[in-house]
């Protein structure tokens, strides 16, 4: 389960570590030429700041058992700020094909080299169009497997910690390990996304890969 998890949130991290690299650096002076269409507000940059931070904040309190409500209110608000930033992802994944035009434009002056450079790019401009529902789908990712691990964890939740346990619950040993695991990979959800994204915006921003 643990592995499965780890492949879920691996391609979303990459996807949103990109759109998140983007949208920061379009505000800077590089992109002056397109800041008409680039500039994104302050509010927004907090926001993408935000998203970014709060699953490696969940990540460092550990699993849940015996945080209770604390627990599930940072759940909650790591849901609520992803889902945040699925239009301005979008919206940075297709800024990247406005760069990407004028970089190639004017990578150079000779004109056989640039028509055949427009028919590439051309091409490259309509296969992000073909792909937006997919990377609509990596920025949800994780925000749809912390809620679909929420029910399992519940119980352990609500719990929080007490030392009375109801009566039924001893003859429910299945349902108390599925608590602890299901709070095993909210954590190891978070923490794995977090580590992905850490990496490869370090990566970026070193020039290794664009």
């Amino acid at each position: 389960l643990a592995g499965y998890v780890s492949a879920c949130v691996f391609s979303s991290a990459l996807r949103i570590t990109q759109s998140y690299n983007m949208s920061i650096a379009t505000s800077q002076a590089d992109f002056h030429w397109g800041a008409k269409y680039l500039k994104r507000r302050g509010s927004l940059q907090v926001v993408w700041h935000t998203a970014m931070v709060a699953p490696l904040l969940l990540a460092c309190m550990g699993p849940s058992d015996g945080k209770g409500a604390m627990y599930a209110a940072a759940v909650m608000f790591v849901v609520v700020a992803h889902l945040a930033i699925i239009r301005p992802m979008l919206q940075a994944f297709l800024d990247r094909g406005l760069v990407e035009w004028y970089e190639t434009k004017h990578s150079t002056d000779n004109a056989e080299t640039l028509s055949a450079l427009a028919k590439y790019l051309k091409s490259a401009l309509q296969r992000r169009l073909y792909v937006l529902g997919k990377v609509s789908v990596q920025g949800i990712t994780l925000p749809l497997l912390l809620i679909s691990l929420v029910p399992l964890n519940l119980s352990l939740l609500n719990r929080g910690g007490e030392v009375d346990v109801p009566t039924g619950a001893a003859n429910l040993p299945g349902q108390f390990i599925w608590e602890l695991v299901a709070s095993y990979l909210l954590w190891w959800g978070s923490c794995n996304w977090s580590v992905i994204f850490l990496v490869a915006l370090y990566l970026r921003r070193a020039g290794v890969f664009r």
